[in-house]
């Protein structure tokens, strides 16, 4: 399945917006500093625009 991330269609505010949602589905009710916000959503994009290859398990557990 692709990912969102590199996926021109979704902009940083959908992304931002769907992962909100599925937080609050969730019950993680964050506070008002700790939504995700489109800025959040383009750094993660600039950060990884070039990876081509699914995340390991480890690789995800030393991201903050």
């Amino acid at each position: 399945m692709p990912g969102i991330g590199s996926n021109k269609e979704f902009t940083n505010e959908d992304i931002a917006q769907t992962l909100n949602f599925i937080r609050n589905a969730w019950t993680n009710k964050a506070n008002k500093d700790d939504k995700i916000i489109p800025e959040d959503i383009g750094a993660i994009r600039e950060k990884f625009n070039d990876r081509q290859k699914p995340f390991t398990m480890d690789e995800l557990a030393t991201l903050k």
